[in-house]
């Protein structure tokens, strides 16, 4: 089994500063993994997690949830890898479809709504 791990998510930013100070806070008090969300009118996820990768040592970061319907799979993919190597290995991505159809009215993409069957 694995063990049990703690993660907090950033849902907005005021100051590099500040973002510091709350991913090493973070960190000291032992989460394991910070989290970034896709969506519109929050912070960019890769540059976020770039700056928590090197605002700690050893904390984990991630997307969740990635909504691939926003990206162009190849250009997603040249984000990951990027990421994952200026963060040395440290991230993690979850992926999903996309829920809020305001996002992508908003955005300017078209939506795509899933089906099930």
């Amino acid at each position: 089994m694995r063990d049990f791990r703690f993660s907090f998510n950033v849902f907005h930013i005021t100051t590099r500063q500040a973002f510091v100070h709350t991913c090493r806070e973070g960190e000291r008090h032992g989460y394991n993994t910070v989290f970034a969300a896709d969506h519109l009118g929050l912070p960019a996820p890769f540059p976020l997690l770039v700056a928590a990768a090197e605002a700690t040592e050893r904390m984990r970061v991630g997307i969740l949830v990635l909504n691939a319907a926003f990206w162009n799979p190849a250009l997603l993919a040249r984000e990951v890898a990027t990421t994952d190597i200026l963060t040395e290995g440290r991230l993690e991505v979850g992926l999903g479809a996309g829920h809020m159809k305001w996002e992508f009215d908003e955005a300017g993409i078209d939506w795509a709504p899933g089906r099930i069957g």
